[in-house]
């Protein structure tokens, strides 16, 4: 399934869908009786897992640290998104550069990017898209206070170690946030 981007739906649109499922699930008949609440929240479920598979995002991953990219891209993989790995500054350009040539792959909602990767620094890669005027999501892997503010400054989310599941969720909704808000 195409990746979406997660800024083209939210708060209305759920509402709306799960209001129309309600309606659904309310209207059906079963023997002559309204549907059980059971029935209903599988209704409801569905309609939720479809509307999570609408938000799966394209993600681009660059970390040098093989056991951390593998984790981080668990964790993504498992939240429903499609996850390219990159191990150094060349594959993540080469990544990018091919979602520029036609019929190339469709583009990347989100770029996860350590700062300290081989080749190029992270704030780096966040600046040269910037200065392209590229508004990609972006969310930047640093300790380091300076990079981090420059970072936000160019819009990106930034993950500070140690970081969990939750953190890595977050970011990713910060960063999707401020590209909806057209930084």
């Amino acid at each position: 399934m195409r990746a979406r981007n997660p800024s083209t739906g939210g708060g209305p649109q759920i509402a709306a869908r799960f209001g129309a499922a309600r309606a659904l699930a309310s209207s059906m008949q079963f023997r002559g009786s309204t549907m059980k609440e059971v029935d209903m929240n599988q209704v409801l479920a569905r309609e939720l897992r479809l509307y999570e598979m609408e938000r799966s995002l394209r993600i681009l991953l660059a970390d040098e640290d093989g056991d951390m990219r593998r984790l981080l891209a668990l964790v993504l993989h498992k939240d429903g998104h499609e996850v390219v790995e990159a191990r150094d500054a060349s594959e993540l350009l080469d990544a990018l550069a091919s979602t520029l040539i036609e019929p190339g792959p469709a583009p990347f909602d989100l770029v996860i990017c350590a700062h300290a990767l081989p080749g190029i620094p992270g704030l780096t890669v966040l600046a040269g898209l910037r200065a392209r005027d590229r508004a990609t999501p972006f969310v930047l892997i640093t300790e380091d206070e300076r990079v981090q503010e420059r970072g936000r400054r160019l819009g990106a989310a930034i993950l500070d170690h140690p970081f969990n599941v939750r953190a890595i969720r977050e970011a990713i909704r910060r960063s999707a946030d401020a590209a909806a808000r057209g930084r």
